[in-house]
C-alpha cells in the first residue's frame, strides 16, 4: 500500500528552495495518494523551474503528462 502524500510537505520542501515556485506552480490535491502539479513555462525563470523539477525527481514518484502537468506521488 501507498503512503499518504501531503501537500504540505511538497509546499515547505519547495519552499527551501528558495524559488517564487507560487507564481509559476499550481499545487492540488487529486486524492490521499496524488497531487497533480501543474507549471507554467516562463523562459526568464527557467532556472527556478528545473530547480522545482528536480525536487520533485529526487523526493517524489513524478508522472509527466500533457501541458506541462505532472502528478506527484510518495515513493
Amino acid at each position: 500500500m501507498k503512503n499518504k502524500i501531503s501537500v504540505t510537505k511538497i509546499k515547505k520542501g519547495l519552499s527551501a528552495l528558495h524559488v517564487n515556485y507560487g507564481s509559476f506552480c499550481i499545487i492540488s490535491k487529486i486524492n490521499d495518494l496524488t497531487v497533480e502539479i501543474h507549471i507554467h513555462y516562463i523562459s526568464w525563470i527557467r532556472d527556478d523551474i528545473e530547480t522545482v523539477l528536480n525536487f520533485l525527481r529526487e523526493n517524489y514518484g513524478i508522472e509527466e503528462r500533457l501541458n506541462n502537468n505532472y502528478l506527484i506521488t510518495e515513493r
